[in-house]
């Protein structure tokens, strides 16, 4: 019945708003993990895999612009330069970390009773302002989640969402331009006028992948390549929780992450580990869009991350910054 699923909603997000309260009355988090990514490329499947064993408190997309009311002064391509003040941003994510903000959504999925001295975020708004935050609210550590770029805009298109899909929005910051943009402005602003929405959402898919990828100091973050996770999932979270100075009890995965559908799934979605890892995309992506991404993966150095196959090439990563570690 209708009320009686409303009053199970109500009372599961009743018990899930107690236990921050509890966690903070109990001192707080000791350890904070940042798990960043791209919309559409796994982060909450991700999340659950990391949190298998749930003994991180979750917070889901708390940095979104337009869901969540702390963050709407944020522009929806929002870019922090490091060692730059945002004073107001500051407060906002130190209401994040600090397990202060509250709303159902952020609650999604997350574990609850007992209380928790770990903090797991995830978020798909937050890259271009990752390496600005990280070292203000240590310990903090970023963890950067990859898809292969056509999975992620093909799923992109299917999903009738809030996604970035003009890539010079990002154009509008004059900073971010002379940072990281400026090489790569016309082939932008061309990929637009061009209107083809698969080729929009690659090329915002590169902006906000390579941009963290140089600004994260060598060992500063974890790199995670979603199709890895797939393949291995044992060995790449033992990898993550290992960084971490963790045991081999938190790298437990339970078989239901892996067969269920993740919880900002469509319905028809199936469990992540009954898909097919590599090159699904291929069929739907024609010569001419492929040739095309391939410049625009080119333009920002990302073109070596995968293989023809649609296989992740960690080794590529040592040409960037946050691979060095």
């Amino acid at each position: 019945m209708p009320f009686a699923r409303a009053a199970r909603t109500a009372l599961r997000d009743a018990a899930r708003e107690a236990t921050f309260v509890t966690d903070r009355l109990a001192g707080g988090y000791a350890n904070r993990l940042w798990l960043l990514g791209d919309g559409r490329s796994g982060t909450t499947w991700a999340s659950s895999l990391i949190n298998s064993t749930r003994r991180y408190r979750e917070l889901f997309e708390p940095v979104h612009p337009t869901l969540q009311p702390r963050f709407r002064f944020l522009p929806i391509a929002a870019y922090a330069r490091p060692g730059e003040p945002w004073p107001e941003l500051e407060a906002a994510l130190g209401e994040v970390f600090s397990g202060r903000v509250r709303g159902p959504r952020l609650n999604l999925g997350a574990a609850w009773g007992g209380f928790r001295r770990d903090l797991l975020v995830k978020d798909v708004f937050a890259n271009l302002i990752a390496a600005w935050a990280a070292p203000r609210f240590a310990p903090l550590v970023p963890v950067l989640l990859i898809r292969h770029p056509l999975a992620t805009a093909l799923s992109k298109l299917s999903a009738d969402y809030q996604w970035i899909r003009r890539p010079t929005l990002f154009l509008e910051d004059p900073r971010l331009i002379e940072d990281h943009l400026h090489d790569v402005a016309d082939l932008l602003r061309r990929v637009e006028a061009r209107g083809d929405p698969l080729l929009n959402h690659v090329a915002v898919w590169a902006i906000v992948n390579a941009v963290p990828l140089r600004q994260f100091a060598p060992g500063q973050a974890h790199v995670l390549f979603y199709e890895d996770c797939l393949v291995d999932p044992v060995g790449e979270m033992r990898a993550l929780h290992r960084k971490l100075g963790h045991g081999e009890d938190w790298w437990r995965i339970r078989p239901d992450v892996l067969d269920r559908p993740s919880a900002s799934s469509r319905a028809s979605d199936v469990g992540a580990r009954r898909r097919s890892p590599y090159g699904a995309w291929k069929a739907q992506v024609s010569p001419e869009q492929l040739a095309a991404a391939d410049e625009i993966l080119a333009a920002f150095g990302l073109s070596d991350l995968y293989d023809p196959e649609g296989k992740p090439r960690r080794e590529a990563l040592a040409a960037f910054p946050a691979g060095g570690g």
